[in-house]
């Protein structure tokens, strides 16, 4: 996971992490276009304030094929930003 508090640029090299080297891992906030291939480290940029958390993308649950069939299809799928928690973290 990596956070900022700045609107500047960010840029790190994590060297200390649980993915094995050669492994693609991808950001969960955007599966399909933010992935790379661990190299001796996992290079973190952030843009904005932006947050990250990388997953390996064998982990992901979308593959470019679904997102893509999400975003077309006229299905009504369930709005996860309908859910919300309070002060003790219990889902309400």
């Amino acid at each position: 996971m990596a956070l900022t508090n700045s609107t500047n640029q960010q840029h790190f090299k994590v060297t200390y992490h649980p993915f094995t080297e050669g492994e693609t891992v991808c950001n969960i906030f955007w599966p399909t276009s933010d992935c790379q291939t661990v190299s001796g480290g996992v290079d973190i940029y952030l843009n904005n304030g932006e947050s990250k958390i990388y997953v390996p993308k064998s982990m992901l649950a979308v593959s470019n094929d679904e997102e893509t069939d999400y975003q077309n299809s006229e299905v009504d799928y369930p709005d996860f930003d309908a859910f919300a928690f309070d002060s003790v973290n219990h889902l309400q």
